[in-house]
């Protein structure tokens, strides 16, 4: 509806266009302040990418997306698992990761989620395998959710830099200012609009995740120590080359913490697809192991098996409102995947090299 909207001319950002959504999806104006309002929080320039599926009928599009979305995220998580040096049971992680609850309730949902996620990862391929322009053109796609992407262009921005990989650069940059100047364009008020629809979306009902699990006060501290720990391990790391351990470390850890600090709500839990390299560099590793890496992989394996088990008690005696909530727990496990994979770094796997100590040029 807000890609609809966009494209012929009305404002989807206002407080009208929302009661038209709501009215929509519940057949009424919701008034419960603590509800999630629905509201369209998608960057302008997202219509235009999605400018194909709002000229469909709604069902039509639906149907495609339920039909399409799996297939996308299988390819996403072959992606994570080849840069992540998966070797063993790969197919088998790739099933789990395809099967969970994030996943099933994204597919549920349509969530375009999974679509940038793909894109996130194809980009990081391509940059492993030297085509630096088309990833930089495939990271421009997952710009329609800055909130999920931003933290990880900024520092694959920097990286190239430092690698001189300016094709990259070009890459990314050309279709984004099309993207943006179009926008501008065609919607010259939107980005005012955009930022206040947004402020609105994390207000105090979508805090950020370590906030809603451990409380304010304390999700500000655990934001903060996790956040520097990070920051720590990046700095160690140095300059990473696309390809490396230490380049499959960094992507994973910043898509972890940033599925920790966006804001969000128990029913949000398909973001945290963001986490699908972390697990996947944890069950990787063969050696080197600790107990906050064993905690993840019970952890892990906890939730996933949630989900059959809840499946099976309802078969047999019926529907509980416990067997509805539990498989949405899976938020707990972020955090603590998170602070498994900053609780060591990058290990090193075969031939590659984990870090470049100075810049160069990369042809």
């Amino acid at each position: 509806m807000g890609s609809r909207a966009l494209l012929h001319g009305v404002d989807p950002y206002t407080r009208a266009f929302t009661e038209q959504i709501q009215r929509r999806m519940f057949w009424k104006v919701l008034t419960d302040p603590a509800a999630d309002s629905q509201a369209f929080v998608y960057p302008a320039h997202s219509a235009l990418l999605l400018a194909p599926l709002a000229a469909l009928p709604w069902q039509a599009a639906r149907f495609l997306l339920t039909a399409v979305l799996p297939l996308l995220l299988v390819a996403a998580a072959w992606l994570w698992a080849d840069m992540c040096g998966v070797r063993r049971s790969r197919w088998f992680l790739i099933a789990l990761a395809a099967l969970s609850w994030p996943a099933i309730w994204a597919y549920r949902q349509t969530q375009l989620t999974v679509v940038v996620l793909l894109a996130i990862a194809l980009a990081c391929y391509l940059l492993s395998r030297n085509r630096d322009g088309l990833a930089g053109a495939a990271l421009a796609v997952a710009t329609m959710k800055p909130n999920l992407s931003l933290l990880l262009i900024a520092w694959l921005l920097l990286q190239t830099a430092l690698q001189r990989r300016w094709r990259f650069w070009i890459g990314l940059g050309i279709p984004a200012v099309f993207l943006l100047g179009l926008s501008q364009f065609l919607w010259p008020r939107w980005v005012s609009q955009w930022l206040a629809a947004v402020s609105q979306y994390s207000g105090p009902y979508k805090p950020p995740l370590l906030m809603l699990e451990l409380g304010h006060l304390m999700g500000i501290v655990a934001i903060g120590l996790l956040g520097a720990g990070i920051l720590l391990r990046l700095w160690t790391a140095g300059v990473t080359l696309p390809g490396s351990p230490a380049f499959a470390y960094a992507v994973a850890i910043i898509l972890a913490f940033t599925t920790c600090i966006i804001p969000t709500s128990m029913w949000l839990i398909y973001n945290e697809l963001a986490v699908i390299p972390a697990v996947f560099l944890i069950f990787s590793l063969e050696q080197r192991r600790n107990a906050a890496h064993a905690l993840a992989m019970i952890a892990v394996g906890v939730v996933l098996g949630m989900v059959p088990v809840c499946a099976a008690i309802y078969a047999v005696i019926g529907f509980r409102v416990v067997l509805g909530f539990l498989p949405f727990m899976t938020a707990l496990v972020v955090p603590v995947v998170t602070v498994a994979l900053a609780s060591r770094g990058p290990t090193a796997r075969g031939t590659h090299e984990t870090a470049l100590p100075v810049p160069v040029a990369i042809s």
